[in-house]
């Protein structure tokens, strides 16, 4: 890329990528509430546009879950979000909503360490608007990124935990 286009060239290509006004009045709404000064903007959004997130496998295990609950619950939601035909923010929601109902817990409880998975940070813009301006595929990566930082925490989910929690999960979630 570095050789192949001029700064011009480079610049449509991010802007027909995602740095474009579309997106950033899909962002400006969710950030401005939160900003003191334009230059909070920049960080805050960062992680919108970017591919695989440093975690830090600590900010990933919080309150009442374990870093292997984390893990299962992340897992889940990677199945579950695949059954998704439509990624908007409510269809999202309401993905969560369920799961932590079948889950037994609080869905602040529940998201918790998605915030991280998705933004790398525990606080962060709106989790399922975030999830929705990333899409789908990008979601689904990082919640795969967040389960790699665990496994190399100690938190794997092993061949045989994972058999027996694809059964547990067909029998829960169909």
């Amino acid at each position: 890329m570095r050789e192949t286009m001029d700064e011009a060239a480079l610049l449509a290509r991010l802007k027909d990528w995602l740095l474009n006004d579309q997106t950033w009045l899909r962002i400006l709404p969710l950030a401005r509430p939160r900003m003191e000064k334009l230059s909070d903007l920049v960080p805050m959004a960062a992680y919108l546009f970017a591919d695989r997130l440093t975690y830090d496998p600590a900010t990933l295990v919080t309150g009442k879950l374990d870093g292997e609950r984390t893990a299962v619950l992340l897992k889940i939601a990677q199945w579950e979000l695949e059954k998704l035909r439509q990624w908007n923010k409510d269809r999202l929601q309401e993905v969560f909503n369920a799961m932590a109902g079948k889950e037994g817990l609080k869905l602040r409880e529940l998201v918790a360490p998605f915030y991280v998975a998705i933004s790398g940070d525990p606080s962060a813009l709106p989790l399922f608007d975030s999830m929705e301006i990333l899409g789908s595929d990008l979601t689904r990566r990082r919640l795969q990124y967040a389960l790699e930082a665990l496994e190399g925490a100690g938190f794997p989910i092993s061949a045989k935990k994972f058999k027996k929690l694809e059964g547990e999960y067909r029998e829960r979630y169909g």
